[in-house]
């Protein structure tokens, strides 16, 4: 089990696994650690036209990288103010906001990711999420990042606010955003991750996890979100969630 590779391609109900964490991926500004790795991976065309995939194992450790790979698997929406309505769910745009709506609000951004293929009760040793610039800034951002705790989370035809969500963290990091550059968030959500998949719930064929970023300060930052790369034919634009985990073995 976990030892081959299938090319995986984003279906529009699910989404898809392929271990390509992007070749010259920044990390808060600095260079991936496994630049190497993920040079030879980046090999594989993450468009191509093939079944489920499973994680990469080797030396005990197995790698995954998790697509967006539905209209309704990420989306947006702003905070409503003390007293308002609450605000409509944007999930068509080709683009994801990754700054606030106005002054004193802030946009809220959910990614789901479905089929992790974690076994039950494995130890997580790595969880966080990378976006592809859409557009150039440079003015450093402020965000506050949360897991959805539900073994199976929800899409976004229903809200992003007000779900049982604990905190990942929080960073002040990605002063520069290129456009078409690659950028892990530097927040992990490993902790989180790891509540879930311990749950006796967690169901390795059928769970989703959403992430939820609130973003409060920074200049007009964008990301490609699952249309926009549909729409540039490079679904591998779209946003991804990075794991690694320990090998459960044969």
């Amino acid at each position: 089990m976990f030892r081959r590779l299938f090319i995986a391609l984003p279906l529009l109900s699910s989404c898809s696994l392929l271990f390509v964490p992007s070749a010259g991926a920044e990390l808060d500004g600095g260079p991936l650690d496994a630049a190497v790795l993920d040079a030879e991976i980046r090999l594989v065309d993450a468009a191509s036209d093939a079944g489920p995939g499973e994680p990469i194992c080797s030396e005990g450790e197995c790698q995954l990288v998790v697509y967006v790979t539905s209209p309704l698997s990420d989306a947006y929406q702003s905070m409503p103010m003390n007293g308002q309505d609450e605000t409509t769910i944007i999930d068509d745009s080709p683009a994801l906001p990754l700054f606030p709506s106005a002054a004193g609000t802030a946009n809220v951004v959910g990614l789901r990711f479905e089929n992790l293929r974690i076994p039950n009760g494995t130890v997580i040793n790595r969880a966080e999420f990378e976006y592809t610039a859409f557009g150039s800034v440079d003015e450093q951002a402020s965000w506050g990042v949360r897991m959805d705790m539900s073994v199976n989370a929800a899409d976004f035809s229903t809200s992003l606010i007000g779900r049982s969500t604990e905190v990942c963290g929080s960073t002040n990091g990605l002063k520069t955003w290129e456009d078409g550059d690659n950028y892990i968030v530097p927040v992990s959500c490993q902790e989180r991750l790891q509540e879930l998949v311990v749950d006796d719930k967690w169901d390795p064929e059928s769970n989703a996890v959403v992430i939820l970023v609130q973003h409060f300060q920074g200049e007009k930052r964008e990301a490609y979100s699952y249309e926009g790369a549909l729409a540039s034919d490079d679904l591998s634009l779209a946003p991804r969630l990075l794991v690694s985990f320990q090998d459960p073995g044969p």
